[in-house]
């Protein structure tokens, strides 16, 4: 739904602050999960150690978003040794014991230290044990600054301004850039309500946003002449020094394809603005539907499946596909293939996959291979040495810019032959390399066999949406179009 001369930008806000905001049950329901969880800490560790349960994160600020409530339950522990072994040893591994006796589906996880993942009906809660710093330069991990985040919100974010950060946090999980883990490398909740702190708005923090040329410096206070770590500067396309602790940049998982994605996405909504930019809506689109689409555009769609270790955690599995994708990537360029686009999909479960764009399904038989110049001693005599007697070859020549030239047999013809050629080079720790496929058809066929059911990968899950996914991949566009026209012509 697009703004029409029938309602104003300013109505269309104001129902979407109505439809963001949590209902009263919601929150209830969520602190009291909070006060049960906090009971069965404080009934079961015993540890010789000054510590206190404290609840972080959008529930504290007041910030959630009606319908996606998660909790963020600290445990601040005043040990100034304090170790991911002993975390592991006096709080995860009795509290876990001690949850899944109360019924709670208590899951290990890992970031840079261990923690616990509890569901209980539509709620998440981590549980996350930590240093109780009682001054920013205590810290000891980037994960103990989180309480003094809580603090500096609670204590500058308006009553007014809450809605606005729901808006800011629905707008950009809606274009596909919320969320500072590594499988998004987008923006933080934290980082929205640093920015609705500074423009006051989410009209003003798009406006301001639509702006942005990397790399881009936003001050979110006045530092009463602190200056700003030259550090942060140039190594990101978005720099906000965290006015909790400057050293640090607040914006610092931020993307440059995230960054510019929220740009554009700012830009657009700015000259059309609409309802879909929060809820996009999805067309669904059949696998033959898919598979036509790739026909008319000419495009090699080239679908590397793998097989993910068992109990990875999610940072750790996205960023190893994202290692593996740009292996990939390198593999298929050597062999003169033309990527255009690279990206990875999982379930979190067992499968995960790396989807390559390629230009050309087949190379010519043959290539031209660029030699030294021959003032160039040893180098250009040993080039000549090589391919001079090679009955596959033809050269070495003298070209009219003064370099050697020879034309030899590419060694793949195939995207798919390239990757399976190089099974060691294309996988990583924890993803093994099961199948490539070169067709949708293909990818379907093969995959159930690996238990992902045909439903999974045609139609989805809530969370872990392939076939979205794979419209994605195939039309990068096609959503964004339909956000803009109000259509869903590609």
């Amino acid at each position: 739904m697009s703004v029409s001369s029938g309602s104003t930008l300013n109505e269309l806000l104001g129902e979407l602050k109505l439809l963001l905001r949590p209902r009263l049950r919601e929150n209830q329901e969520a602190y009291s999960l909070y006060n049960r969880i906090r009971d069965i800490i404080m009934n079961t560790l015993s540890i010789d150690y000054e510590y206190m349960v404290e609840l972080e994160g959008s529930l504290a600020k007041d910030t959630n978003i009606g319908g996606e409530t998660d909790l963020d339950i600290f445990i601040l522990v005043k040990k100034d040794d304090i170790t991911n072994s002993w975390i592991k040893t006096n709080i995860i591994r009795p509290l876990r014991n001690a949850l899944t006796m109360k019924g709670f589906n208590a899951k290990l996880r890992y970031s840079s230290h261990p923690y616990i993942n509890v569901s209980w009906r539509i709620y998440s809660a981590d549980i996350v044990p930590a240093y109780w710093a009682t001054n920013i330069n205590d810290i000891k991990t980037a994960v103990d600054r989180t309480p003094f985040h809580t603090k500096y919100v609670v204590s500058r974010l308006k009553d007014e301004q809450k809605d606005e950060v729901r808006l800011l946090k629905k707008f950009l999980k809606g274009v596909g850039v919320y969320g500072a883990e590594i499988k998004t490398s987008g923006f933080s909740g934290y980082l929205c309500e640093l920015l609705i702190i500074k423009y006051g708005t989410f009209i003003n923090s798009i406006k301001s946003m639509a702006s942005w040329k990397p790399p881009q410096l936003v001050i979110i206070e006045d530092t009463n002449g602190t200056e700003i770590d030259n550090k942060l500067h140039g190594v990101t396309p978005l720099v906000v020094p965290d006015p909790v602790d400057l050293r640090r940049n607040a914006a610092a998982a931020v993307s440059l394809k995230s960054f510019e994605t929220a740009v554009l996405a700012a830009k657009l909504f700015l000259t059309h603005p609409s309802r879909d930019y929060f809820f996009p809506r999805r067309e669904a689109f059949s696998s033959d539907e898919l598979s036509n689409a790739v026909k008319k555009s000419g495009r090699c769609p080239v679908i590397a499946v793998y097989r993910v270790a068992h109990g990875v955690a999610p940072d750790v599995l996205w960023g190893e596909l994202r290692r593996v994708g740009r292996k990939c990537v390198n593999v298929l360029k050597e062999s003169d293939f033309k990527v255009i686009d690279v990206r990875a999909w999982s379930n979190e479960g067992p499968i995960a996959m790396i989807f390559l764009d390629v230009l050309n399904c087949n190379t010519s038989v043959s290539r031209i291979h660029i030699g030294p110049y021959p003032h160039m001693g040893p180098n250009s005599l040993a080039f000549i040495y090589k391919y001079v007697d090679s009955p596959t070859s033809i050269g070495p020549w003298v070209g009219d810019d003064g370099r050697l030239y020879v034309v030899k047999p590419v060694r793949y013809t195939s995207p798919t032959d390239a990757l399976l050629s190089n099974r060691s080079r294309v996988e990583g720790k924890h993803v093994k390399l099961v199948f490539v496929a070169r067709s949708i058809d293909e990818l379907v066929k093969k995959v159930i066999p690996l238990g992902v059911s045909k439903g999974e990968v045609l139609y989805g899950r809530p969370k872990q949406s392939c076939p979205t996914f794979l419209k994605t991949y195939i039309m990068p566009l096609h959503d964004l179009h339909l956000n803009i026209t109000g259509t869903g012509s590609p």
